[in-house]
């Protein structure tokens, strides 16, 4: 199960996905063997399967989200139009002009995107941040804007899940 402020999603014991966004059901069906449940678009609840992320349009028709067609390993996005993947070679790519694209971030296990800023999880248990701190999001201490992930004070290590809004 995932949800956020507009949207709830399960993955169903057939493989497909279900979501309701915004009171519209969304079914998503033929997925493939691994379908992950991937947050949202500004238009529809999102799936990542086979390395690709594919986003329903409208309540009806499937597309793959432009810039995300292959080798994505992990996605999250949310109802404000902001997301971001992690692609096999290590790279994060964004979408929407506060986050950016990083290089150099240690491997991940997970990566939450908020109305502003974004999080990930490493593979080592600590969480890094970037994006828009003015109201203390990042959790360093300081209220700024940052394109570099910083540490969150106190989750350097044995962080097991995250989750932002």
């Amino acid at each position: 199960v995932r949800m956020g402020n507009f949207h709830i999603c399960a993955l169903m014991t057939n493989k497909s996905v279900k979501c309701n966004y915004l009171e519209t059901l969304y079914n998503f069906n033929q997925l493939g063997s691994s379908p992950q449940l991937a947050g949202v678009s500004k238009d529809g609840p999102c799936i990542l399967n086979a390395g690709t992320v594919k986003c329903s349009v409208e309540g009806s028709s499937v597309e793959v989200l432009a810039g995300f067609e292959s080798g994505v390993v992990l996605y999250d996005g949310n109802s404000t139009g902001n997301y971001c993947g992690v692609f096999e070679d290590g790279r994060v790519k964004c979408k929407q002009g506060y986050l950016g694209d990083l290089t150099g971030l240690p491997k991940l296990k997970s990566i939450s995107v908020g109305a502003i800023h974004a999080c990930a999880l490493t593979q080592a248990g600590g969480v890094k941040c970037w994006g828009d701190g003015t109201s203390g999001q990042l959790g360093n201490g300081q209220l700024e804007y940052s394109a570099a992930p910083v540490d969150v004070q106190g989750l350097q290590s044995g962080v097991l899940a995250i989750s932002t809004s």
